[in-house]
């Protein structure tokens, strides 16, 4: 195995990488021992975990976009309803009712 592992590396020396359509090869040095480790790595393997981390990623990118819409709908309801008040209080103000709005409301 290790001969024709050689000998395809000795004849695509620029493309020591990829040993065929259906595997990937790596080559990894021990300096201290002075060996060689070849790792062979199925590219279906490969290709399922890619779907599956995608499809992950997606759902969670989607989790965080809907929470964030619901977020936004609370807060610019809630910043919104103040500042119909602010405008209606000017509007009254405006008008010429210059009653505290919360005394005017505890009378009547």
């Amino acid at each position: 195995m290790e001969q024709k592992i050689e000998a395809y590396i000795g004849e695509n020396p620029e493309d020591a990488s990829v040993l065929n359509k259906e595997y990937i090869l790596k080559e990894a040095s021990m300096e201290k021992v002075d060996w060689k480790i070849y790792y062979f790595i199925d590219r279906n393997t490969i290709s399922e975990q890619i779907y599956s981390i995608i499809f992950s990623t997606i759902i969670v990118v989607l989790i965080c976009v809907g929470l964030t819409l619901v977020v936004i709908g609370v807060l610019s309801r809630v910043i919104g309803q103040r500042i119909l008040q602010l405008r209606d209080q000017a509007e009254r103000i405006a008008n010429g009712d210059l009653q505290n709005p919360s005394s005017h409301n505890r009378h009547g």
